[in-house]
C-alpha cells in the first residue's frame, strides 16, 4: 500500500553535495581559513547570545534534525518544518518555501541532470530567533507544498559565521555565532573532537560554461582496512578510479571484500571497516561505482540519519571541527502535531477577504489531514475527512484513493474495494484520452477556473490515481479473490507495473509456477533490475521448482536492491535462509545469513535471521541474536515508533524466550500499523507455542493477508 507511506511522499532532496559524476571537470580539494565567506554571497545571520530550538521527530529517511523554519510576520507568518544538516553544502527548499520566503526570481539550470531554481539573494526566514536574511536558495524544479516535514534542508556550511549543536540527547539545537562555538562544544559531554577540511567540485555541463554553483562539503579523514579515505557526510556510496571489473582488485585494496560488482555498471557493494580516529571503528556497507575516472571519496552511511539521529554533535566552522558524542538517549518532538496545526490553518478563512477556501483547497486540506490522523493512529477522523475530501471534490480520482487506501492500511480490504475501484475507472478514462488532448484540456480547464467559467469537459486527474488498480487488485488478493486479480491485471497492467507484482503472487498461490514467472519478469522489465519484489518473486519461483542455486540467485538481488535496510526485510530473509538450507543444508545457510549480517553490520533483521539461521545449523546463535536484539532497541531509541521496528524486535524477543515482551512488542507495532507481518507471524509462533493451533493459524491468515504485495507470503494465501 503505497499511498500513505509519510516517508514515500516526502518530496526528493537534492543529492548531498559532492556526488562525484562523469561531467566533473576540475575536482580539488581546497582549504578554508577562518571566517573565509563562501563562494557564492550566503546572505546575512543575526544571531544574539546562545539560541535554542526544539528537534522535531525525526523522518528515518532523511538525515540531520527537523527545526521549525517561519517567514513572515503577524498574519503573513507561515511555519515550516526543515532539515539542518551539517554536511550540506547549501540550502535546498521546496517550491512552497520558496514563494513563502520572498526569494528572487527563479531561474532554472541543470545540474547532475536535475532541473534546480537559483533564486539569487533575498528570501528570509527564521530559525527561533536566528534570523536569516539575504539568503540564496536552490530549489528543485518539481518542488511542491504539503503538509510533509520535508520543505528542504539547511546546510550549515553555506553559514560560515553560523555554529551549532545538534543535541538529541536533549532534544534541542543550539545555534550562536561562529566566534562563541566552544559553548556550544562545550555541550557534547565526553565527546571527540575531529577536523574536518572543505572540498570543492567546480562542474560544466555538455557544451555548456562551467556551472554557477561550486559544491562544498566537510571532509573527515579516516581509513578503511589501513588504507587512508576521506570521509564526508552525505550519500552512502564509494567511488574509485577506472571502470568495471578491471579495477576490482584496486577497490578490494581499500575495500576489502566486494560481494559483487556488476559488469554491466561497474557497480559492487563491498564491506570493510571505517576507522574515524579516536571517534571509533564501524562496520560499513558501501557501494563502489567504477564509472568514475578520479578517485573519488568514501561516504559512510552511518554518518546519515542514525548518526545524526542519535550523536549528539557540534560544529565549529571557525576551528573548522567536529565534537562527537553518542547519545545515551535521544529526546525530540513528535512533527505531527505541528503539522496537524498548520495543516488546520488551509480551512481557516482569508485573513484579508474572510472568504473561506474553494471547494478544491478545502478538499486538497482535508485529503491532507486523513494522512496525518492516519498517522496519529486516529482511523475514525482520517476517515472522517477522507469522506470530506470527497465532498469537495466528487470528480477528483486522489480523494477515492485516499479513502481506499486508508481502508487497505487498516486492513479494512471489503471496504477499500469501491473506493479505489471508482478512483482506477477515473484515471483510467483519464488516461485513455490522448495526451495532446489531456494537455489541453487540463490548460482549458485551468483558464475556465482562473475566470470562474463553469467547466463541461474532462475533469483531468491526478497521476497519483495509477496506484488504485495495483491497489485495489492488493485488496482482492488478501480477499482471496485470485480470479479478480488476474481479471484486474489483464485489463489495466499498463497504468500501474505492481499490477504484475500482484497478479505473480496470485498465480504463486495457485501453484501457477509459469504464470507467475512471466508476471514477475515483466514487473522487473517495468520496474528495473533494483525491483526487489520482482527478484523475490522470481526467487520463490524458482525454490517452488527445486532450482535453489538460481533462487539463491534471486533471493541475493532482492537484497542487494535494499542494501540499506529501508524496508523490513525479515519474511523475505527467512524464506532466503529456508531455500538456502534445502539447496545446500543448513551450514551453507548460516555461513550467508552470517556473511550478510556482518556486510550490514546496522540492519537487526539481517542480524536477527542469521541468528535463526544459526541455530537451525546446530551452532550457538546467542551473541547474534543479543546483538539483533541491541539493533532493534537502538533503532526504536534513535528513529522512534516504527512497525518495522516494533514488529522484528517481537521477533527477536520471541526467539530469546522473552514471550511476554514479544507479544507487548508485537502489539505496539500493530498499534502503529495494522498489517505488521513480522508481528503478526511472530504472534502466530507464540501461539503455537502455547498450543493453541487455531489461534496461530488466524495470526497466519491475517498475516498473508496483510502482505500481500510480498511475494514469500504468497504460498499463505494458498491455505
Amino acid at each position: 500500500m503505497r499511498t500513505l507511506s509519510l516517508i514515500a511522499l516526502c518530496l526528493p532532496l537534492t543529492s548531498m553535495a559532492g556526488e562525484v559524476a562523469d561531467t566533473i571537470k576540475d575536482s580539488k580539494p581546497v582549504g578554508r581559513t577562518a571566517g573565509e565567506k563562501f563562494y557564492y554571497q550566503p546572505g546575512v545571520v543575526a544571531i544574539s547570545g546562545v539560541v535554542e530550538v526544539p528537534i522535531f521527530h525525526q523522518d528515518p529517511g532523511i538525515p540531520g534534525a527537523y527545526v521549525e523554519v517561519t517567514t513572515g510576520e503577524g498574519e503573513d507568518a507561515q511555519s515550516f518544518l526543515m532539515v539542518l544538516d551539517p554536511g550540506a553544502s547549501h540550502v535546498t527548499v521546496t517550491s512552497a518555501f520558496l514563494k513563502a520566503a520572498g526569494g528572487g526570481e527563479a531561474k532554472g539550470k541543470l545540474l547532475d541532470g536535475v532541473e534546480k531554481h537559483d533564486v539569487g539573494g533575498g528570501a528570509s526566514f527564521h530559525i527561533g530567533e536566528v534570523a536569516f536574511t539575504d539568503v540564496r536558495v536552490f530549489a528543485e524544479a518539481s518542488g511542491g507544498s504539503g503538509p510533509y516535514p520535508t520543505h528542504g534542508v539547511i546546510g550549515l556550511h553555506a553559514f560560515p559565521e553560523l555554529a551549532a549543536a545538534i543535541l538529541p540527547s536533549q532534544g534541542v539545537v543550539r545555534f550562536a555565532s561562529a566566534d562563541q562555538a566552544s559553548q556550544l562544544t562545550s555541550a557534547v559531554s565526553g565527546g571527540v573532537t575531529l577536523p574536518y577540511t572543505m572540498q570543492d567540485y567546480s562542474k560544466e555541463s555538455d557544451g555548456r560554461e562551467k556551472e554557477w554553483l561550486v559544491e562544498r562539503q566537510a571532509i573527515l579523514e579516516g581509513s578503511f582496512n589501513g588504507q587512508p579515505v576521506k570521509v564526508a557526510f552525505g550519500a552512502p556510496t564509494v567511488t574509485m578510479s577506472g571502470a568495471g571489473d578491471a579495477d576490482v582488485e584496486a577497490i578490494d585494496t581499500v575495500m576489502g571484500e566486494c560481494d559483487r560488482v556488476w559488469s554491466n555498471s561497474g557497480y559492487g557493494l563491498c564491506t570493510a571497516t571505517l576507522s574515524l580516529g579516536e571517534l571509533g571503528s564501524f562496520e560499513a556497507l558501501a557501494g563502489v561505482d567504477g564509472h568514475v575516472e578520479k578517485y573519488g571519496q568514501v561516504w559512510d552511511f552511518l554518518l546519515h540519519g542514525e548518526f545524526y539521529g542519535g550523536w549528539d554533535i557540534a560544529y565549529d566552522p571557525q576551528a573548522m571541527t567536529y565534537t562527537v558524542a553518542k547519545a545515551a538517549e535521544v529526546k525530540r518532538q513528535s512533527w505531527l502535531d505541528h503539522t496537524l496545526e498548520e495543516t488546520l490553518k488551509g480551512l481557516e478563512p482569508d485573513p484579508e477577504t474572510g472568504e473561506p477556501p474553494d471547494a478544491e483547497a478545502a478538499a486538497g486540506t482535508h485529503a491532507s489531514l486523513a494522512e496525518i490522523y492516519q498517522a496519529k493512529n486516529d482511523p475514525t477522523l482520517a476517515y472522517e475527512h477522507a469522506r470530506k475530501a470527497i465532498d469537495g471534490t466528487p470528480d477528483d480520482c486522489s480523494a477515492y484513493l485516499t479513502l481506499g487506501s486508508l481502508h487497505l492500511a487498516n486492513g479494512d480490504y471489503e471496504g477499500a474495494r469501491e473506493p479505489l475501484r471508482t478512483a482506477g475507472d477515473m484515471y483510467a478514462a483519464w488516461a485513455a484520452l490522448p495526451y495532446d488532448e489531456r494537455v489541453d484540456t487540463s490548460e482549458a480547464k485551468d483558464k475556465a477556473d482562473k475566470k470562474e467559467e463553469p467547466w463541461t469537459g474532462p475533469i483531468p486527474q491526478s497521476n497519483s490515481c495509477h496506484t488504485a488498480w495495483g491497489d485495489l487488485a492488493e485488496a482482492e488478493l488478501a480477499l482471496g479473490n485470485l480470479d479478480a486479480v488476474i481479471a484486474i491485471y489483464n485489463e489495466h497492467f499498463d497504468l500501474d507495473s505492481d499490477l504484475a507484482i500482484v497478479a505473480g503472487n496470485a498465480w504463486l498461490a495457485q501453484g501457477l509456477l509459469n504464470e507467475a514467472e512471466a508476471a514477475y519478469r515483466q514487473a522487473s522489465r517495468l520496474l528495473g533490475p533494483r525491483s526487489y519484489r520482482a527478484s523475490l518473486g522470481l526467487a520463490m519461483v524458482r525454490a517452488s521448482r527445486g532450482d535453489n542455486t538460481a533462487a539463491k540467485r534471486s533471493f541475493e538481488n532482492a537484497i542487494w536492491a535494499d542494501s540499506h535496510g529501508e524496508r523490513e526485510m525479515l519474511l523475505d530473509l527467512r524464506s532466503f535462509a529456508a531455500t538456502l538450507a534445502r539447496a545446500s543444508g543448513p551450514d551453507a545457510a548460516a555461513d550467508a545469513l552470517t556473511a550478510l549480517s556482518k556486510s550490514q553490520p546496522t540492519n537487526p533483521d539481517v542480524a536477527l535471521a542469521a541468528a535463526e539461521a544459526q541455530k537451525n545449523a546446530g551452532r550457538d546463535a546467542q551473541a547474534t541474536l543479543d546483538r539483533a536484539i541491541a539493533l532493534y532497541e537502538q533503532r526504536i531509541q534513535v528513529l522512534g515508533d516504527t512497525a518495522d521496528n516494533w514488529g522484528g524486535y517481537a521477533a527477536a524477543l520471541h526467539k530469546a524466550g522473552r514471550g511476554e515482551d514479544a507479544k507487548a512488542a508485537a502489539e505496539k507495532a500493530l498499534k502503529v500499523d495494522a498489517r505488521s507481518g513480522a508481528a503478526l507471524m511472530t504472534l502466530a509462533d507464540i501461539a503455537s507455542s502455547g498450543g493453541d493451533a487455531s489461534k496461530a493459524g488466524e495470526y497466519l491468515a491475517k498475516a498473508a493477508r496483510a502482505e500481500a504485495l510480498n511475494p514469500t507470503m504468497a504460498p499463505l494465501l494458498a491455505r
